[in-house]
């Protein structure tokens, strides 16, 4: 039988969310997922390494392809010796172009020595 894919993974991280979208809906869908998640296989949650930087004030007058491609700039890294030498999981909660965990991963793989693994809600072509 294949080990189940979670045993190796150390803490979940939600892909944060914008402060706009979490006003819009009132909660942050990606940390419930990911709060259950590591509740359930009794791993560590952490959602204060990988931060979102606020959008600059300019972005909201570009149009939607350019926001998407600034998007990558959004993340940058805090406290992130709560990740060195763990196997992170990363969580999104839609995957359409992949760009946000791209960018995502590459700001926590600058810690030392850390794993990454990738789960989201749902994905769409």
């Amino acid at each position: 039988a294949k080990g189940n894919f979670m045993e190796n993974i150390d803490a979940v991280i939600p892909v944060p969310i914008h402060k706009s979208r979490k006003k819009e809906r009132g909660y942050n869908q990606v940390e419930g997922f990911a709060k259950v998640i590591a509740q359930h296989f009794n791993k560590t949650y952490i959602d204060d390494v990988l931060v979102k930087k606020e959008a600059s004030k300019t972005q909201v007058f570009k149009g939607r392809l350019a926001r998407q491609e600034i998007k990558s700039n959004y993340f940058s890294l805090q406290n992130e010796e709560k990740i060195i030498g763990k196997h992170i999981l990363l969580v999104d909660d839609i995957i359409t172009t992949g760009a946000t965990l791209v960018s995502c991963g590459s700001m926590l793989l600058k810690a030392d020595d850390v794993k990454l693994s990738i789960a989201a809600m749902a994905y769409t072509a």
